[in-house]
């Protein structure tokens, strides 16, 4: 697989292609305001989705329309036409080439955090603007900037790190040969971690995954496909959610 987003992946919800242009905008004020009802961004104990994840997710993953636009690639195309800065342009199409992932912490050098991805294996050295340290081997899931200056050499952890405590790496790469054909290149596994199976999916995800929270790291258990695995499921909830082991003793 290839280790750098070469392309855009295409998103996989679209209106009628016969919708007017100028309702495409409505139609994101109406999927994120749906969204914000339901997930009540801000932070724990309120709600697992923090405003930064929530406001990428909302500019940058959320799309629609048979052009696959998003907030994002609308603010490209206008900005381009009317003359906005290049430099700002560049650092948009950071932001919107960007997803979120899962990472095994290598450890640190300094105030460098060493993420592996765990699926790729690309190594990439990162700044953690929320300040957790972090431990070594720990499932990070979070979204990884490339360097925001074109001299620089570390990626940036934009989002509060959210530490995955359960289940362990083998667990998590059934996960993927699961949920991704056998024939899955790079480009399906970089489009199901942008947008998932349904819009609301990851966002479903950490919701359902919370267990626990400090000031700069949020901790989730569970799979994404396994909904007993996470304690705040609907099964979960109406059955009860058998916390691992190491968990129950703390």
């Amino acid at each position: 697989m290839r280790t750098n987003m070469q392309k855009k992946a295409a998103c996989p919800y679209h209106l009628k292609a016969t919708v007017p242009c100028g309702r495409i905008y409505g139609t994101f004020a109406d999927i994120i305001s749906r969204a914000e009802d339901l997930y009540v961004p801000s932070a724990p104990p309120m709600s697992p989705l923090t405003k930064s994840y929530f406001t990428c997710w909302a500019f940058f993953d959320a799309c629609a329309g048979p052009a696959n636009e998003t907030i994002g690639t609308t603010i490209l195309e206008t900005g381009a036409a009317f003359g906005m800065h290049p430099e700002l342009l560049r650092l948009i199409r950071l932001m919107q080439d960007s997803r979120m992932g899962f990472y095994i912490h290598r450890g640190r050098e300094g105030n460098v955090s060493i993420l592996e991805d765990l699926v790729t294996s690309a190594v990439y050295r990162a700044v953690v603007p929320a300040g957790y340290r972090g431990g070594k081997n720990e499932n990070w899931y979070v979204r990884l900037l490339p360097p925001p200056f074109q001299e620089g050499t570390e990626h940036v952890v934009f989002t509060t790190p959210y530490i995955v405590v359960h289940p362990d790496f083998a667990d998590w790469l059934a996960y993927f040969r699961r949920t991704l054909p056998a024939t899955a290149g790079f480009d399906d596994y970089e489009r199901h971690m942008k947008y998932g199976p349904t819009r609301e999916y990851w966002n479903d995800y950490i919701f359902e995954a919370y267990v626990n929270h400090q000031a700069d790291a949020i901790y989730l258990a569970g799979l994404p496909d396994i909904p007993e695995s996470r304690p705040h499921s609907k099964i979960s909830e109406a059955k009860g959610w058998k916390a691992p082991a190491f968990l129950r003793q703390n």
